[in-house]
């Protein structure tokens, strides 16, 4: 399933999917987001992706805590320096705070 949260976010469920696959399929989606939009109309434009990744296999784990998990990794990536994909749960870097915060 894909769907559009909001603004520039899109949210993608893979059902029996491994945490390793859906970072693998994410990987190819930013790069290829990357080399495609190099030029548009003729002039050069430098965007990027950043994707945040979440994964369970309790059953009782809902939607909206594998979202809430997977945009704090997300935020993280974007904190990171923008153009990567992160995992929830992985560890911050060294010396890292996040220098972006979200309010909704």
């Amino acid at each position: 399933m894909f769907g559009r949260l909001g603004g520039e976010e899109f949210a993608v469920v893979l059902p029996g999917s491994s945490i390793e696959a859906a970072y693998a399929r994410a990987e190819r989606i930013r790069i290829s987001f990357a080399e495609s939009c190099r030029f548009v109309t003729g002039r050069r434009v430098e965007a990027t992706e950043c994707c945040g990744l979440a994964a369970s296999s309790a059953a009782e784990e809902t939607l909206g805590a594998l979202l809430a998990a997977s945009d704090t990794a997300l935020y993280r990536a974007k904190a990171e320096g923008r153009n990567r994909v992160r995992r929830a749960g992985e560890p911050k870097p060294e010396g890292g705070a996040s220098t972006v915060i979200r309010v909704a």
